[in-house]
């Protein structure tokens, strides 16, 4: 009988198995996971749009029996049509790009796209407001792989063209509080989502956003997940293939079950938190030990109206960088904030 796995538990690979010669573990070989290393990394892929146009694997998911029809949508001859798994529901889905004949049957396929939510799988389908390491991240891809029915040899099939990559951070302040003081990124205002409140979203590419946001508020109502409610998730999304290539160096599927690869998501991470302007709470900054020129300059770098009226990038990335300076020993500063996020990303990768 195959042995269970208990969503509490981490797992790592045994190096001598899986590691030598950057052999990558099958599905198969899971049961060789090893138990509680302490030293994993916690970085959580979410939402992970992939796509084929492979027609022998698109023909299998399309007759799948555990996805039901939900929908099409489309203008054109070309015609997408919905999929989703009857147990996990839109958690798993299947968006088709078919080709209709003159009596409406499906006569070829472009491509097919497929949505997965890892931490989600990782939870039972019941929250993603939790730590998941690297590892037990890439066992729940391997597991959704499975319900698939997705081959080893076919990952080097699927492009992936969403990718949402994050942490999440468990602070001893009103998260409430802390969100209200996320103001740029990198020289524009964070937008506000009208859906929820306390949560912030970049929106200076088309192809990248930042989001800032409470999670634990979110989860407020369901104390049975045990989320903190201080809880904030920082994360980078991409839909753009370009971007997922260039920056993050991921070509296909087979690189989100590569463990190497967590540690360029680490660095970009770290890389866009030091893009984004976060003020302080003025009842944190008492206490500092600043001379009396730098605590003016304090004061006036508080209201959103000083940086509002920095005409050039660089000034505001030189005032930054010396507001940055000046209250470093605040508490929940940038700074300190910055040194928390490394430190729920250390793993044994350096």
């Amino acid at each position: 009988m195959k042995e269970k796995m208990t969503k509490n538990e981490t797992f790592y690979y045994n190096k001598k198995r899986f590691n030598k010669n950057n052999v990558k573990p099958s599905r198969n070989n899971m049961k060789n996971l090893i138990v509680n290393n302490p030293q994993n990394q916690f970085l959580m892929l979410d939402h992970i749009k992939m796509l084929t146009d492979n027609l022998e694997i698109i023909k299998r998911l399309a007759e799948h029996p555990d996805f039901k029809k939900k929908y099409y949508r489309g203008r054109t001859a070309k015609y997408e049509y919905l999929k989703i798994h009857k147990k996990y529901k839109g958690k798993i889905k299947l968006v088709f790009n078919a080709i209709f004949g003159s009596d409406h049957d499906i006569i070829g396929y472009n491509y097919v796209k497929i949505s997965i939510f890892p931490h989600f799988h990782y939870n039972h389908y019941k929250h993603n407001g939790n730590d998941l390491n690297k590892t037990n991240c890439i066992h729940s891809l391997y597991e959704i792989l499975n319900i698939l029915g997705i081959k080893e040899s076919e990952y080097i099939d699927f492009k992936i063209i969403n990718l949402e990559v994050g942490l999440n951070l468990y602070l001893e302040t009103d998260v409430r509080d802390f969100i209200e003081n996320i103001k740029l990124y990198k020289t524009t205002p964070f937008k506000e989502n009208k859906d929820y409140e306390y949560y912030k979203i970049s929106d200076t590419t088309n192809y990248k956003n930042i989001k800032i946001y409470a999670k634990g508020l979110q989860h407020e109502k369901n104390p049975e997940y045990k989320i903190p409610i201080n809880t904030v998730r920082f994360e980078i999304r991409s839909n753009q293939r370009k971007y997922i290539k260039k920056v993050l160096k991921i070509y296909s599927l087979n690189d989100l079950l590569d463990e190497k690869k967590y540690s360029i998501f680490s660095e970009q991470l770290l890389k866009e938190w030091d893009n984004v302007l976060k003020l302080n709470n003025d009842k944190h900054l008492e206490g500092l030990h600043i001379t009396p020129a730098k605590a003016k300059f304090v004061t006036n770098a508080q209201k959103i109206e000083f940086w509002k009226q920095l005409s050039q990038k660089r000034y505001i990335n030189n005032n930054r960088k010396k507001y940055y300076n000046y209250t470093k020993d605040a508490l929940y500063s940038h700074t300190k904030i910055k040194e928390k996020i490394k430190g729920k990303l250390q793993s044994l990768l350096l």
